[in-house]
C-alpha cells in the first residue's frame, strides 16, 4: 500500500482500508485496487487526498511502462520551422496634421506654433506671423480671394509651404528669408515701410520690389532685375547675371556678385557714373554708351574684367579700373570713344567695324604696357599723350624680354640715329624676339627725355594700320 502512495492518505482511509482488505481476503485485493482506484480518480487538487491521487496515478503509469514497454510521456512538441528574423512590425501611420481652418467670410488670424497649418478657405483673409512663430514649417494657404501676409522682422518662410497669398507685409526692419518660389508668388501688393532684407535660399529669377531695399541671393544661378528702384544685391556662389539701368546701379549701395562667374548689365548711360565704390566681384560689365550727350563711365576695379562697351550716339570717356581689365568696344556708331586704361596692364580691344575716331589717353607705362588692338584699323585713331609728336622713328630689337626693354629701346633709338633727347619724339618698335617680343607705339615724354622712364608713354599694337606721327597729340 505504500508503493500504491497510501502512506499519503489521511489516517482514516489508511485504517480504514487495512480494515477492508483483512475483510475481504486478500485474494479480492485487485477488486479493493480498482476501487480504490475509482475513489481517487480526479482527486489531484483536492486539500485531503491530492497527494495520494498523485501517487497513485505515478504508480500505476510506472507498472504500465513496465509491463508494456510504452511510454505514457508525451514526446516534446517539433521545433517551428525557422523562417529568419521575425518581420518587423507594420509601422504605425501618423497622425493626420491638425488644420486650422478659417471661415467663408474674412478671417484674421494669427500663426499659434511654428508646425501649425493653416487654410484660411474663401474671403479676404490675413494671417500674421509674429516673433514667436517666425519659423513657420507647416503649410499655410490663403484660400481662394485675395489674402494677405503680415511677417514680423526675422521670419523665415522656407521650411512652410505656402500659397494662395497674394499680399505681403513686412512689418519691420530686418531681413526677410523666403524661397525664390515663395518671393514670386506674392504677386500683388508688396507693403514694406522701412528698410528691409529679403535673403533668398533657392536660385531662381528674380525681380526686386520697389518696396524692397536689399536682396541676398541663393547660391546657384540666378537672374536679377532691379525693376524700378535703387536696390542692393548680393550674390551668392553661382553664376548670376544682374539687370541694372544706369539709373538704378547709381543709387544702389551695394552691387557685389559673390562667387562664380557674373555678369552686370547695365542700359545707356544718361549722365556720368562711376561704378568703382558699387560693384564688386563682377567678371562682365555690359554697358551701353548715352544717346545724346557724351558721358564719362567709370568701371569697377579688380583684374581680369571684361567690359563691353556698345558706342551709344556720342562720344563717351570710358576709364577701366585697376587690376588689369579688358575694354571691347563694340557696336556700329561712328562716335568717338575716349579710352583711358587703369594701373594695371589693360587690353583695350578698338571696333573693327565702327568708323570713330577713338582716342588712347595716357596711363599705359613701362610698368605696365597696355595691349591696344585694331588702333587706326578702320577709324581715325590718335594716342593722347599730352605733347603732339613732331618725328616718328621706326626701331627694331633683336631680343628683348621685359625687365630689359626700356634699355634695348634706348639703345635701338641711339642705333637708329634718333637718340632719345625730346618729349616730341614718337617710335615705332618691333621686338623679334624675347618676352617682349611684339610691335610698340612709344612717346619719350617723361620728365628724363634722355632715357626710358616710369612715365613715358607706351603700347603694345596687334592688329594696328598705319601709323603716323600727327596720331600723337596734345
Amino acid at each position: 500500500m505504500t508503493n500504491l502512495g497510501l502512506d499519503k492518505a489521511p489516517l482514516s482511509l489508511f485504517a480504514a482500508l487495512t480494515d477492508y482488505i483483512g475483510a475481504v481476503g486478500t485474494a479480492n485485493i485487485g477488486i479493493v485496487a480498482l476501487q480504490l482506484g475509482n475513489i481517487l480518480a480526479g482527486r489531484e487538487s483536492d486539500a485531503t487526498y491530492g497527494p495520494a491521487a498523485l501517487a497513485w496515478n505515478a504508480e500505476v503509469n510506472q507498472s504500465y511502462e513496465k509491463s508494456t514497454g510504452l511510454s505514457l510521456t508525451p514526446p516534446p512538441a517539433p521545433a517551428p520551422p525557422d523562417n529568419g528574423p521575425a518581420p518587423a512590425p507594420a509601422p504605425v501611420p501618423a497622425p493626420a496634421p491638425v488644420v486650422t481652418l478659417g471661415t467663408a467670410g474674412p478671417d484674421a488670424l494669427v500663426l499659434a506654433a511654428n508646425a501649425e497649418n493653416v487654410d484660411l478657405l474663401a474671403g479676404i483673409d490675413s494671417l500674421t506671423i509674429n516673433g514667436a512663430t517666425n519659423a513657420p514649417t507647416g503649410s499655410l494657404t490663403g484660400g481662394a480671394d485675395v489674402d494677405t501676409l503680415l511677417l514680423a522682422a526675422g521670419t523665415n518662410l522656407s521650411g512652410a509651404t505656402v500659397s494662395g497669398f497674394e499680399n505681403v507685409t513686412l512689418v519691420a526692419t530686418g531681413v526677410y528669408t523666403m524661397t525664390a518660389a515663395q518671393y514670386n508668388g506674392f504677386t500683388g501688393t508688396f507693403n514694406a515701410g522701412n528698410i528691409e532684407t529679403i535673403a533668398l535660399t533657392t536660385a531662381g529669377t528674380i525681380v526686386a520690389n520697389a518696396a524692397v531695399e536689399r536682396f541676398q541671393l541663393a547660391n546657384g544661378t540666378n537672374t536679377f532685375t532691379a525693376g524700378t528702384n535703387t536696390v542692393s544685391v548680393v550674390g551668392g556662389t553661382g553664376n548670376d547675371t544682374l539687370n541694372y539701368t544706369a539709373t538704378q546701379i547709381a543709387g544702389a549701395t551695394t552691387v557685389a556678385s559673390g562667387l562664380g562667374v557674373d555678369t552686370l548689365n547695365i542700359g545707356a548711360i544718361g549722365a556720368n557714373l562711376n561704378i568703382s565704390a558699387l560693384v564688386t566681384g563682377v567678371e562682365t560689365v555690359n554697358v551701353t554708351g548715352s544717346a545724346a550727350t557724351g558721358y564719362t563711365f567709370t568701371n569697377e576695379n579688380g583684374g581680369g574684367i571684361t567690359l563691353n562697351f556698345a558706342k551709344g550716339a556720342a562720344g563717351d570717356v570710358v576709364v577701366l579700373g585697376n587690376g588689369g581689365q579688358t575694354l571691347n568696344l563694340v557696336g556700329t556708331a561712328s562716335t568717338a570713344v575716349t579710352v583711358q586704361g587703369g594701373t594695371g596692364a589693360d587690353i583695350i580691344n578698338l571696333s573693327i567695324t565702327a568708323t570713330g575716331a577713338e582716342t588712347i589717353t595716357t596711363g599705359s607705362v613701362i610698368g605696365n604696357i597696355d595691349t591696344v588692338a585694331y588702333f587706326k584699323n578702320v577709324g581715325a585713331d590718335v594716342f593722347k599723350t599730352g605733347v603732339a609728336a613732331t618725328t616718328l622713328n621706326a626701331l627694331t630689337i633683336a631680343s628683348a624680354d621685359t625687365a630689359s626693354l626700356a634699355a634695348s629701346i634706348a639703345t635701338a633709338a641711339t642705333g637708329a640715329g634718333a637718340t632719345l633727347a625730346a618729349n616730341t619724339q614718337a617710335y615705332i618698335i618691333t621686338v623679334s624676339a624675347g618676352t617682349a617680343a611684339g610691335t610698340y607705339a612709344f612717346q619719350n615724354i617723361g620728365g628724363t627725355v634722355g632715357t626710358v622712364d616710369a612715365t613715358d608713354f607706351i603700347v603694345k599694337l596687334t592688329g594696328a594700320g598705319s601709323i603716323v606721327a600727327s596720331d600723337f597729340i596734345a
